[in-house]
């Protein structure tokens, strides 16, 4: 729609403002239908689809939107608001009649430990279709298959994915040399084992009888 420009609520404030407050309820109003339109289509997608003269329409009639809040004419702004309405009507009328699908997205969603969300997707059109779909999960955190297959091709995960092959159900850990949780847990190791461990992280006794990973 209209390029850098937001429609504004303010918090409710004393005297009343009688615009703003019908002002807020149509951009309410907009705003979930804009939402309903979305969450079928995905952001921008069917506009990006129709022809230019369509396009061109919707970009005048939000325009009409912002003019009228702009210059505080509430009626104004309710037939602009109600036109927007209906241009989503349209755009949703056209998806419909051009059979146009909606994405169906196979992924899979990991918490991380600082609480925002990983996701793994399939291919790259499906890490487009799910950010639009899911605007809070930030693109960092969206991985496609492809991309994974990348990552793995690096020689310290290669060092780990023959571990993994040795061992089976070896799991990767987050360790800090020198730490509790680090390398002074690994028996048979290069480091100092004072104190002694309990449940080691990984056991090189048993890796060297497989013929695996060796100490130095």
């Amino acid at each position: 729609m209209a390029k850098g420009k937001t429609l504004v609520v303010e918090a409710t404030r004393y005297p009343l403002d009688e615009f703003k407050v019908k002002a807020e309820s149509l951009v309410a109003r907009l705003e979930r239908v804009k939402n309903d339109h979305e969450a079928r289509w995905g952001i921008r997608r069917i506009e990006m689809l129709v022809d230019s003269s369509l396009r061109l329409k919707l970009e005048q009639q939000m325009e009409r939107v912002f003019n009228a809040q702009k210059e505080r004419d509430i009626e104004k702004m309710e037939k602009a608001v109600n036109g927007m309405v209906k241009g989503f009507g349209v755009l949703d009328q056209w998806a419909l009649d051009n059979n146009i699908e909606q994405p169906s997205i196979n992924a899979v969603e990991w918490v991380m430990q600082d609480k925002s969300v990983m996701v793994v997707v399939q291919t790259h059109a499906d890490a487009i279709y799910y950010q639009q779909f899911r605007p809070d999960v930030g693109n960092r955190h969206i991985w496609s298959m492809e991309e994974l297959e990348l990552l793995l091709q690096s020689d310290i995960i290669k060092d780990i994915i023959k571990a993994k092959a040795l061992l089976p159900g070896t799991r990767m850990v987050q360790v800090t040399p020198g730490g509790k949780t680090g390398f002074d847990d690994w028996p048979d190791a290069d480091v100092d084992l004072s104190g002694g461990i309990k449940e080691p992280l990984f056991n090189f006794e048993h890796a060297r009888m497989m013929g695996g990973v060796r100490s130095r």
